[in-house]
């Protein structure tokens, strides 16, 4: 469940919260490929690239030797680098600016 949560914020381009969700499928699954992967690709949204490098290792290590969720990541962590997305600083809604002319 935590996995799909995860995901859902991904495609909403909200990878903070992906991050957090991802975090509590890896507290009750550690060793999830899946779980590590996509926490990297976020982690990567968010211009965390050490820390993605880390689930990256760690894929590795769980695989020992080729695997898909490594190559994706590897690709991702190859690719330019995206604009870094930071969190909106409120969720209120502007007001137009209406001035008399």
């Amino acid at each position: 469940a935590f996995i799909g949560i995860a995901r859902a914020y991904d495609a909403l381009a909200l990878p903070g919260r992906a991050i957090r969700y991802y975090r509590e499928a890896l507290a009750l699954q550690p060793n999830d490929l899946g779980a590590l992967e996509g926490q990297g690709k976020a982690m990567i949204a968010r211009g965390a690239t050490a820390r993605a490098r880390v689930n990256l290792d760690r894929i590795k290590t769980l695989c020992k030797g080729e695997c898909p969720a490594a190559k994706r990541l590897e690709t991702a962590l190859a690719a330019p680098p995206a604009p870094v997305l930071h969190p909106i600083a409120s969720n209120e809604p502007t007001r137009p600016v209406v001035t008399k002319d």
